[in-house]
C-alpha cells in the first residue's frame, strides 16, 4: 500500500501477522516501509472497530526519525485530532479470517506521548 506523509509517497508492506476480533470486529493492522532506508517514516499502525460496515475507534500512527529522536505522529477519529476517515468497501468473516479492503484519509500530527 502507499500513503502520503507530508508529501512524501511511502510504500508500506502489510506484516503477516495482525490482530482481529471476530467477536468485537476489531482489527489492529501493522505495517512497515518497504525501503528502511529511503525514508524517515516506521512503523504504521491502523486500527478501528467495526460494525455494520462502519468504522469507529479509528486510530491511525506512525513513527518518524527525526535526527536521533523518533516522533509518534498520530489521527483520530475525532475532527480535531486528525479527523481520520475510514471508508470501508467490502468486509467479511469466515471461520478463520477477517478480511477487509477500503481507504482511509486524515492529517497526522505529533502524538502529545
Amino acid at each position: 500500500m502507499q500513503i502520503a506523509i507530508a508529501g512524501e509517497l511511502v510504500t508500506y508492506e502489510l506484516l503477516a501477522s495482525q490482530s482481529d476480533n471476530e467477536m468485537s470486529r476489531y482489527a489492529n493492522n501493522y505495517a512497515l516501509p518497504a525501503d528502511r532506508n529511503g525514508t524517515s517514516y516506521g512503523t504504521l499502525s491502523l486500527s478501528f472497530a467495526l460494525g455494520n460496515d462502519e468504522t469507529r475507534e479509528r486510530e491511525l500512527s506512525v513513527a518518524e526519525t527525526v535526527g536521533d529522536t523518533r516522533v509518534n505522529l498520530l489521527s483520530r477519529s475525532q475532527p480535531d485530532r486528525g479527523g481520520l476517515a475510514i471508508t470501508v468497501n467490502k468486509s467479511q468473516f469466515d471461520s478463520e479470517f477477517f478480511t477487509i479492503s477500503g481507504e482511509f484519509s486524515g492529517q497526522l500530527g505529533p502524538s502529545p506521548n
